[in-house]
């Protein structure tokens, strides 16, 4: 599986947010619960709390997914990122990302949903000369274009 740039991705985020990894033992019993509905029942393979953004990480990694739930403090989900494979991707969002980027290097394909917000996905495109994260929605409409 091509899940190592999502991998390093995630884990990037846990360690970079001045976050601290804990252990399951540690995490209330709501938070655990949100975690677990947002899984569908995997497993969680690692926990971070990161009180500075006022939110824990549930991170899941395995043959079959990646995923990053994140749950307030209070036990309120936040938003969940899963990992896509390219070729599973929706032939919109990857036309909108090939056509209006060319030339550019696409990776690190991602499924976000919220209780806030439509569903959308992110697509990383890389160039000699940018970086960005670009959020397009499922018809491959561009929601933003941030620089990375």
């Amino acid at each position: 599986m091509k899940f190592i740039p999502a991998v390093l991705f995630f884990l990037t985020l846990s360690f970079t947010c001045a976050a601290q990894q804990i252990k399951e033992a540690e995490v209330p019993a709501n938070v655990k619960s949100v975690a677990l509905k947002q899984t569908n029942n995997q497993p969680i393979t690692m926990w971070v709390l990161d009180k500075k953004r006022g939110k824990y990480v549930a991170s899941v990694i395995s043959n079959t997914a990646v995923m990053g739930i994140e749950i307030s403090l209070d036990g309120k989900w936040i938003e969940t990122t899963a990992g896509v494979l390219p070729g599973k991707m929706p032939a919109a969002v990857m036309k909108t990302a090939t056509e209006d980027f060319p030339g550019y290097e696409l990776d690190n394909f991602f499924y976000v949903t919220s209780p806030d917000k439509s569903p959308y996905y992110t697509v990383d495109a890389s160039s000699d000369d940018e970086d960005l994260t670009l959020s397009i929605d499922s018809n491959g409409k561009i929601l933003e274009k941030k620089q990375r």
